[in-house]
């Protein structure tokens, strides 16, 4: 019983990092935004998205993904287009 319950125990800490997205992060949108929402107006401006690409190592690309992220061009990024195009991509994914 003691052995099945070790080797169960393993197995499902083994693969915990199988439910993390690609780059092992847990954070909901929420939670990123509260970190990189500097001014707390509640969307990201551009400014705020770079630091966050450049926080990544992504910073060449922060141009190109801020314009394909804020749908409604309206030169922010709100929690519902952050949403939309996570949910688009993840379905890119499947």
């Amino acid at each position: 019983m003691k052995k099945t319950l070790i080797i169960s125990s393993l197995a499902l800490a083994l693969s915990a990092p199988a439910f993390a997205n690609d780059h092992g992060d847990h954070m909901s949108i929420d939670q990123k935004y509260a970190k990189y929402d500097t001014n707390k107006d509640g969307f990201l401006s551009e400014a705020e998205f770079a630091k966050k690409m450049d926080d990544h190592d992504k910073s060449a690309e922060a141009d190109v993904k801020f314009a394909e992220i804020d749908d409604n061009s309206d030169g922010k990024i709100s929690k519902a287009e952050m949403q939309d195009w996570k949910n688009d991509k993840d379905d890119d994914d499947m």
